[in-house]
């Protein structure tokens, strides 16, 4: 994976700098909220509070496990870029 910021791409310009930072914030506060969103997901999934289905020629089935599988590796993947953002940060 790249690196989260590289100073020396800034050339001593202090508004970008300040205008990249802001955005990795920007972006790692998004992480956290979606890790979150996916999460509520998949605890309602796998509580049986609602199913998700698809129609196919025999008519609706049940791919709730499909869709658990998928919440727990995009969890996973937002996981490890919060961690790798987190251990360069300090």
């Amino acid at each position: 994976m790249g690196h989260w910021y590289e100073p020396r791409l800034v050339l001593a310009l202090p508004k970008q700098e300040n205008e990249m930072a802001d955005a990795l914030v920007n972006l790692f506060e998004w992480c956290k909220r979606e890790r979150e969103r996916l999460q509520m997901q998949r605890e309602m999934l796998q509580s049986g509070r609602f199913r998700i289905h698809e129609n196919d020629e025999s008519g609706q089935r049940d791919i709730s496990d499909q869709s658990i599988g998928r919440l727990t590796d995009n969890i996973a993947e937002l996981d490890g870029l919060i961690a790798e953002y987190e251990a360069k940060r300090g």
